[in-house]
């Protein structure tokens, strides 16, 4: 099951994509690697810190 896949988000999902169609796509495989080195540099500072994403902030 996805999480936040509701009636809404559908729809504005339809329209984003018969405005946008491919165009975006180079900008999602250019900031894929990105938002996955963040995510993995916040996971380390939590294993090697102990503390939570929340308390980190």
């Amino acid at each position: 099951m996805l999480a936040d896949t509701d009636v809404g988000s559908v729809i504005t999902a339809a329209q984003s994509g018969a405005q946008w169609g491919y165009r975006l796509l180079l900008w999602q495989l250019l900031l894929v690697p990105v938002l996955y080195v963040a995510q993995e540099l916040t996971v380390r500072l939590g294993i090697f810190t102990g503390k939570g994403h929340g308390e980190l902030i």
